[in-house]
């Protein structure tokens, strides 16, 4: 069985001077918790293959960009990919 996992992230801080190192973390710590979720628990179950949609830095995009980000969501869900 296969699925897709969404994985979306904020960040607190959207100073020019935390940018950087905001950008960093949302790699960093949702890499690694993607990668948990997938190997030990999807992939435990035997649910695979696995595809990914990774949106990070959430409240720091303009509401046009997040709304293209739920029109693809919801095309997603709507063919079942």
């Amino acid at each position: 069985m296969a699925t897709r996992v969404a994985l979306i992230q904020g960040h607190p801080d959207r100073g020019e001077r935390h940018l950087l190192r905001a950008l960093a973390n949302v790699y960093a710590e949702g890499a690694h918790a993607l990668k948990g979720l997938e190997r030990n628990i999807l992939g435990f179950a035997g649910i695979g293959p696995i595809k990914e949609t990774l949106y990070g830095l959430v409240e720091a995009r303009s509401d046009v960009t997040r709304g293209h980000w739920l029109k693809a969501m919801r095309e997603l869900g709507r063919e079942g990919k």
